[in-house]
C-alpha cells in the first residue's frame, strides 16, 4: 500500500483533442424554433449550441468547425434559412466549454415550409469530433405554429394524454382559449420539461417529459376541465353558424384529453 501511494502518475500527454456537443439527453439535441411568436418585425433568431472539449487545455483560442449535413427532405438552405456556419467560431483560451450561435433567418418560405438544419462537428487542426453521443444537433425552423420542444412526442407523455396529441389546430385553440402561447416557456411554467427515456438521437426521435417540482396534477386537471368547457362553447357557437365542430388537421374532430 505504501508503495502504491508513492507511485507517480503518468502525466497526461495525448496531443489529440476532441470536441463534442455538451448535452446529456437525446431530447435536448432536437430543437424546434418558430418565428410566429416573434412579432412581424423580427428577422432573425439565434440557437445556441453548447460544446465541450476532451483533452488538453491551452492558453490560446482554438477555432472550431461546425458543418451542415445534407438531409433528404426539408433541408435548410444556408444563406436563406440561416447564416452559413463559418470558421470564426472558437473555444476561448483556457476554456473547455462554450456556446456558439447559429443565426436563423426569417425567409418568406417558412410561412408554408418547415426546414431542418442538421449540425455536426467538423475536423480541423485543433479538434476531431468526439467519440461520445450526440453526434448531431437537429434544428427545425418554421414561421408557423409548430410543436414546442417541451411538448413531448411520446403518446403517453403528459400533454398528449391530458390535452391531446399535438396538432396545429389544437395549438391555435389553446392559444385562443387561454391567451397563452403554449410555447416552451408556458409549458415549463406547468412543471413540464423534456425528459430522456430514448436512445434514438435522430431528427424525428420519440421523447418523454419530466414532471418537475412545480407540476401540480390538481391544477392540470382544472386546466383540462376549463379547456373542455371552452371547446364545448366553441363548437356550440360553430353549430349556431351552421358550421361543423372544430377539427384537427387530419379531419377528425378535435377533443381535449382522451
Amino acid at each position: 500500500l505504501l508503495a502504491a501511494c508513492d507511485e507517480e502518475l503518468t502525466p497526461y500527454n495525448v496531443d489529440t483533442c476532441w470536441l463534442g456537443f455538451d448535452m446529456e439527453n437525446s431530447a435536448d439535441t432536437l430543437v424546434y424554433r418558430t418565428f410566429i411568436y416573434s412579432g412581424p418585425q423580427a428577422e432573425t433568431d439565434t440557437v445556441w449550441i453548447p460544446l465541450k472539449t476532451i483533452g488538453k487545455v491551452v492558453d490560446y483560442d482554438r477555432p472550431v468547425k461546425l458543418v451542415q449535413l445534407p438531409v433528404e427532405d426539408s433541408c435548410a438552405v444556408a444563406g436563406k434559412h440561416f447564416v452559413a456556419l463559418h470558421s470564426c467560431y472558437i473555444i476561448p483560451a483556457g476554456k473547455t466549454r462554450t456556446e456558439l450561435p447559429v443565426v436563423l433567418k426569417r425567409d418568406v418560405s417558412l410561412k408554408t415550409d418547415k426546414v431542418l438544419i442538421e449540425i455536426a462537428i467538423g475536423e480541423n487542426e485543433y479538434f476531431v469530433p468526439g467519440f461520445v453521443l450526440p453526434k448531431c444537433i437537429y434544428v427545425w425552423v418554421t414561421d408557423q405554429l409548430d410543436r414546442p420542444s417541451f411538448w413531448a412526442t411520446a403518446e403517453d407523455a403528459t400533454l398528449n394524454t391530458k390535452i391531446g396529441i399535438y396538432d396545429p389546430v389544437l395549438h391555435q385553440f389553446l392559444i385562443d382559449a387561454t391567451g397563452e402561447k403554449w410555447d416552451d416557456e408556458y409549458i415549463a411554467s406547468l412543471g413540464l420539461t423534456k425528459g430522456y427515456l430514448n436512445t434514438d438521437w435522430g431528427p424525428t426521435m420519440t421523447y418523454w417529459d419530466d414532471l418537475g417540482p412545480d407540476y401540480d396534477v390538481n391544477y392540470m386537471n382544472y386546466l383540462v376541465s376549463r379547456l373542455q368547457e371552452a371547446l364545448k362553447q366553441e363548437n356550440a357557437a360553430r353549430a349556431n353558424r351552421g358550421e361543423e365542430p372544430l377539427k384537427r388537421s387530419d379531419g377528425t374532430e378535435l377533443k381535449i384529453g382522451k
